[in-house]
């Protein structure tokens, strides 16, 4: 559950210095920050994550991407999570097909929930279907179930 997530965090933190940590623990740490609504925390420690040396393609997409959605619910200036949007797919094509999915598909709702301009409609629609398309081509089937949602709203 997520009230599970959130004591499992926080035991850890205590556990842990954030020096310690792994980009990837980061990342975890704050997108359940954000889930309970602790965007500013969640914005922290994701900084932190994204400032580490020698991070892997999927890793620093995915702390990007995480970082783009918390400033997104924080209701930061658009441009911050759009900026970061952008920055996570570029990175997300360096890394797994799984990555480029889940990319894709968030920020393509993303567009699709913030943007209303038909341009970035359009864009939102083309992301969906590049995401589908790689989830496709790689067999990814939970990817595909969950792009379903994405694509009812903006295909």
């Amino acid at each position: 559950s997520k009230s599970r997530a959130l004591e499992f965090s926080n035991k850890w933190v205590g556990k842990i210095s954030p020096a310690q940590a792994t980009p990837m623990e980061l990342c975890v740490r704050g997108q359940i920050l954000s889930l309970f609504g602790r965007h500013i925390e969640a914005i922290d420690v994701l900084m932190k994550a994204s400032g580490c040396k020698r991070l892997d393609s999927d890793t620093e997409a995915l702390v990007m991407l995480a970082l783009a959605e918390a400033q997104m619910k924080s209701g930061e200036d658009r441009d911050f999570p759009e900026s970061n949007f952008k920055k996570a797919r570029g990175l997300a094509m360096r890394a797994s097909p799984e990555t480029q999915v889940k990319v894709l598909a968030s920020y393509a709702l993303y567009l699709w929930r913030e943007c209303e301009k038909p341009s970035e409609r359009k864009m939102a629609s083309n992301l969906a279907y590049e995401a589908t398309m790689i989830a496709m081509e790689h067999g990814l089937e939970d990817e595909l179930l969950k792009l379903r949602r994405v694509s009812r709203l903006v295909i």
